[in-house]
């Protein structure tokens, strides 16, 4: 009897917001556990080298028109732990205290999120699994562009639900303006916005000629105005193009089995830029500058590509594949792969029963999902593929996994297996 008034309070949708906080202090409760069992995270020479370096120069006042900031990743993460340093003080402490917070906000958003596409009981699944994943648990203890930027990720897909459904033009310019945050941490969105104007357009087929223009250019705008500045401030300082960061380097990196792990990456790419500039005629550079870096990682990359095809056209069919998959376990370092892979494949095998039940009904405000999900892989597999890059919408794929779970439970050939 306790069980059923339980479930019948957690399922009445008066007490979402209780609900959301229940979510949000186990969150909360979880990760602090897990930053007292692990105080020393790792940190990436990614992470010394443009977050934390890039920050220092922010506080030093030399970010807008200094040359040398560093320009591997966009600026926003920097300019986030920049502001941590400025108000609770220097150290790495600081910065997972603070994440520990955004990734338990994080988690309520989800929630919502989920709860709108799929209802509260999918939604209250969904963010369960979330609250004790793994990959989840230790990303704030990590220095990187992941956590700020799945979170400025879902505020985005979030607000473009709520535009949507709720018919809101100004929602949906809050959304393209925290998509546009989210390029300005990871560039992997700089294409995104493409997609969802064509979903945008797919979901309001049929209605007011002038309406999906008006909502896309509404979206567009908001997107616009956040990457502006920092395009304005490239064409300046830089004199290029440079709208979220010098991102040629991963494209590299994937152009080749040779460079996927970092330990083949530091043997082999020295001889194959030996080679560019000895047979091609590749430039020799004493001292390059971010631009000039990445237009040569860009040709190198190019390159590569050319190289394969004169060789053998048909390699690109089994070469993609491998980044197909690489993408779903896969480290640049090579390890871990078997425990990322055994952690996750009950989630992907659910997720895959999930999507097609989407699929084969008449969600289509869901069909956002499909269209972020099917956005990230392609992206990913056409530049440099692994697990890493999919932690962001991990959150997503699982709450797909928990949508197939409640089908596979409402299934009549489950209620057919001798469970009792």
């Amino acid at each position: 009897m306790a069980i059923s008034k339980f479930l019948a309070w957690w399922g009445n949708k008066q007490n979402s917001r209780q609900i959301a906080t229940i979510f949000f202090v186990t969150a909360l409760c979880i990760r602090a556990t897990a930053l007292f069992i692990v105080p020393d995270a790792h940190v990436s020479s990614n992470a010394k080298e443009s977050i934390l370096a890039g920050a220092e120069l922010i506080q030093q006042g030399e970010f807008i028109n200094n040359p040398e900031y560093p320009m591997l990743v966009p600026p926003l993460t920097a300019i986030f732990v920049a502001a941590i340093h400025a108000t609770l003080g220097e150290g790495l402490l600081q910065i997972k205290l603070v994440q520990i917070v955004l990734d338990a906000t994080l988690v309520v958003l989800i929630f919502y999120l989920g709860a709108r596409l799929f209802g509260y009981a999918t939604a209250s699944l969904g963010t369960a699994i979330i609250l004790v994943y793994p990959f989840s648990v230790f990303l704030p203890l990590y220095i990187g562009t992941e956590l700020l930027f799945g979170f400025l990720l879902a505020v985005s897909i979030l607000s473009a639900i709520k535009g949507l459904s709720d018919d809101k033009t100004n929602i949906l310019l809050l959304s393209g303006m925290a998509l546009g945050l989210a390029t300005l941490t990871r560039g992997t969105t700089l294409f995104l916005p493409i997609f969802l104007v064509g979903f945008f357009v797919w979901f309001y087929r049929g209605t007011h000629n002038y309406r999906p223009i008006t909502k896309s250019a509404v979206f567009l705008l908001g997107y616009v105005i956040i990457l502006s500045p920092w395009v304005v401030r490239n064409f300046v300082v830089h004199d290029a193009f440079i709208p979220a960061s010098t991102s040629s380097g991963p494209l590299l990196h994937g152009s080749s089995e040779d460079f996927w792990l970092i330990a083949d990456r530091e043997r082999e790419l020295p001889k194959y830029f030996d080679y560019l500039r000895k047979e091609k005629g590749f430039p020799s550079y004493k001292d390059p500058s971010w631009v000039e870096k990445d237009q040569f990682y860009r040709r190198a990359a190019i390159e590569k590509y050319k190289e394969r095809w004169d060789s053998d056209p048909m390699s690109f069919i089994p070469f993609f594949f491998k980044k197909f998959t690489r993408l779903w376990y896969a480290t640049e370092s090579g390890s871990n792969t078997k425990l990322i892979l055994f952690i996750n494949l009950p989630i992907y095998l659910f997720a895959l029963f999930g999507l097609w039940r989407l699929l084969c009904g008449g969600n289509r405000l869901a069909v956002i999902i499909v269209v972020l999900l099917g956005y990230f892989v392609a992206i990913h597999v056409a530049v440099f593929a692994y697990f890493r890059y999919l932690t962001p919408i991990m959150p997503y794929i699982i709450l797909l996994a928990a949508y197939g779970v409640m089908h596979s439970i409402r299934h009549p050939w489950i209620r057919k297996l001798p469970l009792r």
